[in-house]
């Protein structure tokens, strides 16, 4: 089980050593910076869904897997 966590570990280095790989996690970020500015900005209403539209994004992530 260790070297399994290795060699993602591996894979997921390889990948943000990649330009195309920045650029992904750099858009990732933005992303991310985007919804936490949602989340502040409107706690009231939209606050429910935009938590349903993140978690439907994180379910849909953990099943990617990076191919090397």
């Amino acid at each position: 089980m260790r070297g399994e966590g290795t060699q993602m570990l591996k894979k997921l280095w390889a990948y943000a050593k990649d330009e195309q790989g920045i650029e992904t996690l750099e858009w990732l970020g933005i992303g991310a910076l985007i919804l936490a500015v949602a989340f502040v900005v409107y706690p009231g209403t939209l606050q429910a869904e935009l938590v349903t539209v993140a978690t439907n994004i994180g379910a849909a992530l953990t099943g990617i897997v990076i191919a090397p």
